[in-house]
């Protein structure tokens, strides 16, 4: 299964849909279970499976709804922390070449530090840049009340600490987005499985319980029709006796 049916299946509009679709069915096979039961799958196994996925503040959405909420805070916070860094290099920096004007050894230095922060991995690296240079050229520099080297350095670790955290909380996303698309296959699967089978058993027009199977929500697939046709011709074959 590759990246975009992942997250196709991990959408919130598709996985309301199978987890409709699946409550319908069992609701189906429950109703007609006097008149056929599916040997695949028990209406059991079939509901745990579903609640795994629904189940209020243990289920696999409810888990993915976490770890939205803890990616959104980690950038939040990687966010300040950046604007924060950002703008003690842009201050620190020009303050400096300001103050350094009269000393054009460090103009080279100088060229290749700036504080353009067009993305987060820029904004850290240009901090880390002026944080050596800094080292270099005046470690008790202070281009403003409460901004010294310590502090400046400090900043930036937190910085890089917070980036770490974004990428965690991204990858752990991910891994549980992946785990609620596997579900949301498996029981996609079943449904159309299941359909197929019981409409198979119950052709259209054959009475009450073809209508009832008929009237569960549906984006059926002819493919699992075929294979239920295969699997009741191969059971029958089975139960006949040998020669």
């Amino acid at each position: 299964m590759n990246g975009n049916i992942f997250e196709r299946y991990a959408q919130p509009v598709e996985v309301h849909a199978i987890i409709n679709r699946t409550a319908y069915s069992i609701a189906c096979q429950t109703q007609i279970a006097a008149e056929w039961v599916w040997q695949e799958k028990s209406v059991a196994v079939w509901q745990a499976e579903l609640d795994a996925v629904q189940e209020m503040g243990t289920g696999l959405q409810a888990i993915l709804t976490a770890r939205d909420a803890e990616m959104n805070g980690a950038e939040s916070h990687l966010g300040a922390q950046l604007q924060q860094l950002h703008d003690d290099t842009v201050a620190g920096l020009g303050v400096a070449r300001i103050r350094w004007r009269q000393h054009p050894e460090r103009g080279i230095a100088f060229r290749q530090l700036s504080g353009l922060g067009r993305t987060p991995e820029q904004t850290l690296a240009e901090a880390e840049m002026w944080e050596l240079a800094w080292e270099e050229f005046e470690p008790g520099f202070v281009p403003m009340d409460g901004l010294t080297l310590a502090v400046f350095a400090s900043r930036r670790t937190a910085a890089m600490a917070a980036m770490r955290a974004v990428r965690r909380a991204r990858l752990r996303r991910a891994l549980d987005a992946g785990n609620l698309a596997v579900a949301m296959v498996n029981l996609e699967d079943s449904a159309q499985a299941w359909y197929a089978e019981a409409t198979s058993i119950f052709p259209e027009g054959s009475g009450v319980v073809a209508e009832v199977i008929r009237s569960v929500p549906t984006s059926y697939v002819p493919r699992y029709a075929e294979a239920s046709k295969r699997r009741r011709a191969a059971a029958r074959q089975a139960a006949e006796p040998a020669g």
